[in-house]
């Protein structure tokens, strides 16, 4: 595998990182999180968004190195598989922090008094969770491949 796709697939790494950083800050259970006057945190939503919009921006551009790897090497088999099924990962993280920020813009409207209804949220939140288990999915088979390379 070329040095160039290692650090791709490194770059892509931490991006993954920091999605799952922003997703359990908003998320995972906490008691500082619980509404108790003078102990607990609000959650900055308007920050988080601000984060998964770069992180977005991030993703794109990685997907644009897949494509223009794909194009200017003469890659081996298994180098150019690594290299779709990286294109497809990036593809389905992009779609799941896309609801991930469209949902946390909603909480922060909600912090802000606009109406979030119980509905939409279920909705979303089921959305959101299919787009996780398909970039997990990808995921994995990522990581069966990298291991044979």
């Amino acid at each position: 595998m070329s040095t160039e796709v290692y650090a791709l697939a490194q770059r892509i790494s931490r991006l993954v990182a920091d999605y799952v950083f922003i997703h359990e800050a908003i998320f995972k259970f906490s008691l500082w999180k619980l509404p108790i006057p003078f102990l607990s945190e609000p959650i900055d939503y308007g920050d988080y968004r601000m984060r998964l919009h770069a992180l977005l921006w991030s993703l794109e551009r990685q997907g644009e190195r897949i494509v223009g790897l794909k194009k200017s090497h003469l890659l081996p088999y298994n180098t150019a598989v690594l290299l779709e099924l990286l294109r497809e990962y990036v593809e389905a993280l992009l779609e799941t922090v896309d609801w991930l920020h469209a949902i946390t813009e909603k909480l922060q409207k909600e912090s802000e008094g606009e109406r979030y209804r119980w509905r939409a949220y279920r909705q979303d939140w089921a959305a959101y969770k299919a787009s996780i288990a398909k970039y997990r999915a990808i995921e994995d088979q990522v990581y069966i491949l990298y291991a044979r390379l």
